[in-house]
């Protein structure tokens, strides 16, 4: 197995967005072994139930942006899933790349890295949600890889649906602009991230989050402008795109000499 995210955030972590987003097809293996071997230390994915109850590594609700496929993918049987291109609309050379479910993905990387699950809610299908809520813990179970996962979501039912069934196990809880009431969302799930839209992240936010405990993993950040800048407020790490640019803010950062000269021989 990886490292534990105990252990992990000991350092500032690079999250890759649903894999390594800025060079390959998203949510796809490929993706997720490019980020391991870009430098990534974890990465992030999301996951949505087919018709049939499996656990698929999509963002879209709709099929149409990411595979050739048409429709929503709680309408489409597993088998039907897996038949999809999800590479070629990036780019050819990805042709038959496929949608993969979240065991397939853990039992791919888990030996390199750590791994966030995003479970996607959807109002028009909100039962789906919470038996994904369920299917993702029983995974992670199956896997024994508590240590090594961290489950968020945009919504704090779906997160308390988890909490129920395995209080151990380690919440982000995402948000986007309207962050009201987000501290005690964390505190009530004893979340172990906060994990805000970077670019709402306001710097007394982020003390209170550092006060209670909470690791904060900002999304979704891309120039190294950004990266350096929330690194220098304090954030615990970042989620991005691209895990080659935030592995050179990183370098940038720790290249950087003290804001004071160190104290000459002899002297002091």
């Amino acid at each position: 197995m990886g490292v534990a995210l105990e252990t992990l955030f000991g350092k500032p972590v690079i999250v890759g967005h649903r894999g390594f987003r800025a060079e390959y097809p998203e949510n796809t293996l490929a993706g997720f072994s490019a980020a391991a071997e870009a430098g990534a230390d974890m990465i992030e994915l999301d996951v949505r139930l087919s018709a049939d109850g499996h656990l698929m590594v999509i963002h879209d609700a709709q099929l149409d942006r990411t595979t050739d496929g048409k429709g929503f993918v709680k309408d489409q049987p597993f088998l039907q899933l897996k038949k999809l291109d999800a590479g070629f609309w990036f780019n050819p050379r990805f042709a038959r790349e496929r949608l993969p479910e979240l065991e397939e993905v853990l039992d791919g990387v888990l030996a390199r890295m750590a791994v966030n699950i995003e479970i996607k809610y959807d109002p028009e299908a909100p039962a789906m949600a919470f038996e994904a809520a369920d299917q993702v813990v029983a995974c992670i179970r199956k896997k024994q890889a508590e240590p090594f996962t961290l489950v968020s979501c945009f919504y704090g039912g779906v997160l308390r649906r988890v909490y129920q069934k395995a209080p151990d196990l380690h919440l982000g809880v995402l948000t986007y602009k309207n962050k009201k009431g987000f501290l005690n969302t964390c505190q009530e799930l004893k979340a172990f991230s906060w994990n805000p839209d970077y670019r709402y992240l306001d710097p007394d936010e982020l003390l209170a989050a550092k006060n209670e405990g909470l690791k904060v993993l900002p999304y979704t950040v891309n120039s190294r402008k950004d990266m350096k800048r929330l690194l220098d407020m304090g954030v615990d790490g970042f989620i991005t795109d691209d895990p080659v640019e935030g592995r050179a803010a990183m370098k940038d950062i720790n290249s950087q000499p003290p804001p004071w000269p160190s104290p000459v021989k002899g002297e002091g």
